[in-house]
């Protein structure tokens, strides 16, 4: 009920700003108001850390403090898989790991034109590495995953997200000790090699 009433009284705020306009030109906007409100208030509470109390009577030789900030992995994977910073896929193209292992759910962090623009690229994220991905993404939710898989490959990005990221002010590209970026030149070169290919096929068509 308190959701229904809070997009109710968003809708009658929106109408009284459009209140100019003939009905029919306001439905769209009542309906992008309605569903934004919605959506807000439906958005879950992963609940990724907490703090667990071990109580006065706890044992003090493994817990010397009372207090202690539990990190739920889980949850984590569960925020950011709901927040596509990362995606599910298999193991498909290692074509010389067994069938089954071929066949495993493989999650992957999104770095698509990060490293080399018009490429399709992803890193594979290990179980270890749930939280340092989760704290960077929070430090920085446009970045922070980038940033991320740069560490992983040691390597920097292509010219324009290193400016886009050092302009953001949030990330020391100078502390993170990455080699320099090799795979734009790369990428370049596959679609020099495979130009003439495609050339020669349009050519015949």
């Amino acid at each position: 009920m308190q959701m229904i009433e809070k997009v109710a009284k968003a809708m009658e705020k929106r109408r009284r700003e459009l209140i100019g306009q003939p009905l029919a030109r306001i439905w769209n906007d009542l309906a992008v108001t309605a569903v934004e409100v919605a959506a807000d208030e439906i958005e879950p509470d992963f609940n990724v850390e907490w703090q667990m109390d071990w109580k006065e009577g706890r044992n003090l030789a493994n817990h010397p403090e009372r207090y202690e900030m539990v990190f739920e992995k889980d949850r984590a994977l569960a925020e950011l898989l709901h927040k596509e910073v990362v995606f599910l896929n298999s193991f498909w193209w290692e074509k010389e790991l067994p069938e089954r292992i071929q066949e495993s759910i493989n999650i992957l962090v999104q770095c698509s034109d990060v490293f080399a623009w018009a490429c399709a690229d992803a890193e594979p994220l290990p179980y270890a590495e749930i939280e340092c991905l989760w704290r960077m993404w929070k430090t920085d939710e446009h970045w922070g995953p980038a940033v991320w898989c740069m560490l992983r490959r040691k390597q920097m990005p292509q010219k324009p997200v290193e400016t886009a990221i050092r302009k953001a002010g949030i990330w020391d590209f100078d502390s993170l000790n990455l080699e320099d970026n090799t795979q734009d030149e790369w990428v370049h070169a596959q679609f020099q090699r495979h130009a003439p290919l495609r050339e020669s096929k349009g050519t015949e068509g």
